[in-house]
């Protein structure tokens, strides 16, 4: 993961929101869940059940709640919405666009490294874990 860049991640809303018929409250903590090789954009929120593939993007300011983001998709805005698939990016930072930097981007050998095979057991298996951490009856089982 690159670093947060002043982002915010968010598991709860640090307060209770209840129903003022059942009673029952709607606002549960989620956890989330960030693969490996993720870009989040300068000031951008995650909120509970924010789930991010591998080699996935989240554009700056943007606001992800609850939302989950296959493996290498570009999602930006508030909400986020997918802006584009099969993206993948290098590590190395460019700073600006000349065309000599774009040509030597173009000839990247290494950028099959970030290209991530879509698995779509990825969300299952994370929302598996959340549903035994929110079942979970002590600390030392979560």
């Amino acid at each position: 993961m690159s670093v947060l860049n002043n982002s915010v991640l968010r598991t709860t809303d640090s307060h209770c929101i209840y129903d003022s018929r059942s009673k029952k409250r709607i606002n549960q903590a989620k956890s989330i869940y960030i693969g490996d090789h993720v870009w989040l954009g300068l000031n951008s929120t995650l909120l509970n059940g924010t789930l991010i593939g591998p080699g996935s993007i989240v554009g700056a300011g943007s606001v992800a709640v609850n939302k989950k983001i296959p493996s290498n998709y570009l999602y930006s805005g508030i909400p986020v919405k997918k802006l584009r698939e099969n993206i993948a990016f290098t590590t190395p930072f460019i700073g600006h666009n000349n065309q000599d930097e774009d040509k030597s981007c173009k000839k990247c050998k290494e950028m099959h490294r970030y290209v991530y095979k879509h698995d779509s057991n990825f969300h299952n298996y994370f929302m598996k874990l959340e549903h035994m951490f929110q079942h979970a009856d002590s600390i030392d089982k979560k």
